[in-house]
Formats: C-alpha cells, sequence, structure tokens
C-alpha cells in the first residue's frame, strides 16, 4: 500500500483536475521514483479528490495557532455533558489515523471519568 496526500494547494489542484485513469497513471508515473517495476505490483488504485466531495472543503482540519487555541479546548468539552466529539480534525494531528485514535482515546478518557463519578455520587 502506498498512500499520497499532497497538503499544498498546487499539488491537490493538479491531481484534482485529472481524471481516476489519468490520476491513477500518473500515480504509477510517480511510483517508478521510488520502486523501479512499481507498475507491474499496482494492483487497485483508489483515488479521492475531497475537494470535489460534497459537503467537504478538504480531507483535514487546518488549524491556525491562532483558531486551535481559540475553539480547541472547547470543542474537546462534551456539549452538555453527553456529545463528544471524535475524529482526526479534534486532534493534534489532523488527516492522520493517528489523530482519530488519540482524539478517540481523549473522548473516551472524559466519558469514563464522567461515569465513573456518576456511580461514585450514587453510592
Amino acid at each position: 500500500m502506498l498512500a499520497a496526500y499532497p497538503f499544498d494547494h498546487r499539488s491537490c489542484d493538479f491531481f484534482t483536475r485529472m481524471t481516476p485513469d489519468e490520476r491513477f497513471q500518473e500515480t504509477l508515473r510517480q511510483g517508478e521514483n521510488i520502486h523501479p517495476n512499481y507498475r507491474q505490483y499496482a494492483e487497485n488504485f483508489v483515488s479521492v479528490p475531497w475537494s470535489r466531495m460534497n459537503h467537504h472543503m478538504g480531507c483535514a482540519a487546518e488549524w491556525t495557532e491562532e483558531t486551535r487555541n481559540r475553539y480547541f479546548g472547547y470543542l474537546q468539552t462534551p456539549l452538555a455533558g453527553r456529545h463528544f466529539m471524535m475524529g482526526d480534525q479534534m486532534s493534534h494531528d489532523p488527516g492522520w489515523q493517528e489523530g482519530a485514535f488519540s482524539s478517540a482515546h481523549h473522548a473516551l478518557g472524559q466519558l469514563q471519568r464522567q461515569v465513573t463519578m456518576d456511580s461514585d455520587t450514587a453510592t
């Protein structure tokens, strides 16, 4: 498996304008730079031009330091104590599986603390 995540707008636009087959051919061409016979090992291809998907503006959150400082703590606080937000966009590593896992771990820790406190007060 080989994944590519173009993060600058120029690279994103370059791939987004292509048809799926053109993206596949470009991927094969660039793959030859990584591994000499890359083409013979490429069996399947998946490509998602996120900026062309309905209701998406890309594949990852783009936090600035200012917006992270302003909103991040608020977004990680459960709404009414029962709505927990999870996902890579709710982490310090947006766009990566590690971000999704750390966000879920954080939210589950909050839920565990809440349940533990509720059971402590019930006794």
